[in-house]
């Protein structure tokens, strides 16, 4: 999305917080808040700045629990 003119500001708002309003679950889904379900990735790039980023994903959290962790060695 990003690629296709979107930039990646809106192309990440378009995959979270987007969908979960459109469905209703924004109350509970879409950000990174206290109290809602989230699953994290972490990246040795910013994800703002380039989605090339995504290419470097070192830590991966899926309901609360990390499942790939690629700094520990």
């Amino acid at each position: 999305m990003s690629e296709a003119g979107l930039g990646p500001v809106r192309a990440l708002h378009a995959g979270t917080l987007g969908p979960a309003r459109r469905l209703g679950a924004d109350a509970g889904l879409g950000t990174v808040e206290p109290g809602k379900y989230a699953d994290l990735v972490a990246t040795d790039a910013d994800l703002l700045a380039s989605d090339s980023a995504f290419g470097t994903v070192r830590w991966v959290m899926k309901a609360g629990t990390v499942v790939r962790d690629d700094t520990r060695t």
